[in-house]
């Protein structure tokens, strides 16, 4: 299972994670989509909150955390490989 499809399982939905949590708006979000890592402070909180094993719930936030890195590796490459490509074009409009 998914981080995200155990927060729709288990709480409807981010937004319901944020309020039986008491986190304030958007919390859930920024932590899913930025900080994935932050939710391990509140292991104890979801566990009472859902009875899921806390070694499952590591499992769910290192496999998004390392999704995260991905997507970060590939967007900084491609950024690379244009930065490359524009400086080779200007080297040949030098020549």
């Amino acid at each position: 299972m998914t981080l995200r499809t155990f927060i729709e399982y288990h709480f409807g939905s981010m937004k319901g994670m944020n309020e039986k949590m008491n986190w304030v708006s958007q919390q859930c979000n920024r932590y899913y989509h930025k900080t994935p890592e932050r939710f391990m402070l509140y292991c104890a909180d979801i566990r009472n909150h859902t009875n899921c094993e806390v070694e499952d719930l590591v499992e769910m936030i290192t496999h998004r955390r390392n999704e995260i890195n991905e997507v970060l590796e590939k967007k900084s490459g491609g950024m690379k490989a244009m930065r490359e490509a524009s400086d080779k074009i200007k080297l040949a409009s030098d020549v």
